[in-house]
């Protein structure tokens, strides 16, 4: 990964990790996530701990537009948990609250 990319990640987790510790990430309920969150034996509080621990390493793809129109900008990672591969999607909504929310969080 090229230099000036690893530092845009690096920013992009660090402004997770404070969407974190300030409440603002929020977890969409859909029926993949629910699989996965059932299968991992995981709440919300383990989704969060997962997001807190990444790394530029899990970077896959962004900052992209999001293609349904929501406001923000869409990151895509990758982490292994257990055999599971979990492809996380987030959008970090750029607003006052810089609100972060989980699209999908599944294998």
């Amino acid at each position: 990964m090229d230099s000036a990319i690893r530092n845009q990640v690096e920013q992009i987790l660090t402004e997770l990790r404070r969407a974190i510790d300030a409440g603002d990430v929020y977890l969409v309920d859909r029926r993949r996530n629910h699989e996965t969150l059932l299968a991992l034996g995981y709440t919300k509080a383990n989704v969060l701990q997962v997001l807190r621990a990444m790394r530029s390493r899990d970077y896959r793809a962004g900052p992209e537009p999001d293609d349904k129109g929501r406001p923000g900008e869409i990151w895509k990672f990758e982490v292994k948990i257990e055999t599971y591969r979990i492809y996380i999607k987030l959008c970090f909504v750029r607003d006052e609250a810089h609100r972060v929310v989980c699209i999908s969080f599944h294998q």
